[in-house]
């Protein structure tokens, strides 16, 4: 269970680094920052070391701090660093608004009646 527990460790750090933008994508691309899913990602390993606390052997629990104190540095220094290139850079850090899903837009029914007798109730939105 410690391979295992050492696997998860490093491939959310793996996640987290891609999600900075600090890892390439499969062509060797550069990534764009996504900082508000490198966040998550430390919260959830945040999470684990402290539903694991007292449950680790003195390797896993040193890995795991070890791990979230690089992953926090890397975070804060791509934070500064896109903040220190200029507006472009920090626009990658506001979180992007939710799509409205084409299920929940309604229309409300037309004055005076169609002429098939439908009203038209749901429309789909594609942009």
């Amino acid at each position: 269970m410690s391979a295992r527990f050492a696997q998860f460790v490093i491939m959310q750090s793996q996640n987290i680094l891609f999600s900075l933008g600090r890892l390439g994508g499969p062509g060797g691309e550069e990534a764009e920052p996504h900082f508000d899913v490198a966040r998550v990602l430390i919260d959830q390993l945040e999470m684990m070391q402290h539903k694991t606390r007292g449950n680790l052997s003195a390797e896993e629990a040193t890995l795991l701090d070890n791990a979230l104190s690089n992953m926090r540095l890397a975070f804060v220094e791509t934070v500064n660093t896109a903040s220190a290139a200029g507006p472009a850079a920090g626009d990658a850090e506001k979180p992007r608004p939710a799509p409205e899903s084409p299920a929940t837009k309604t229309e409300a029914p037309k004055e005076g009646g169609d002429e098939g007798g439908e009203k038209k109730r749901f429309s789909k939105s594609y942009g």
